[in-house]
């Protein structure tokens, strides 16, 4: 009894701490990601190798503006590349997994 009552204090620091510090590093990790329908849309695009000109023409909009879409994707998700990106999405399980029976 006594060394529980010794030892005590000293697990709850070691809880806390993990809670606050190493819990919320693995967090960090893989942050939410908030994207539109429409940046979904192009992300399946990316993820399926497409260049900006097939996913403008697949979506009917212009080319610079899925540059423009993914140019604000890549701030959002703080990537700096399109592989980069399709791997935050990845991670972050932004792609549902009927997107993955549709992918050729």
């Amino acid at each position: 009894q006594e060394v529980c009552e010794i030892l005590m204090p000293y697990l709850h620091f070691a809880v806390h701490r993990y809670v606050l510090h190493d819990g919320g590093a693995q967090r960090r990790r893989t942050p939410a990601v908030d994207l539109s329908g429409r940046e979904i849309q192009i992300m399946r695009g990316v993820r399926d190798g497409k260049t900006n000109m097939e996913i403008s023409t697949e979506l009917g909009i212009s080319p610079l503006t899925v540059k423009n879409h993914i140019q604000r994707i890549l701030r959002k998700l703080q990537v700096s590349n399109r592989a980069q990106a399709v791997a935050r999405c990845l991670a972050t399980h932004v792609f549902s997994a009927d997107d993955f029976d549709r992918a050729p």
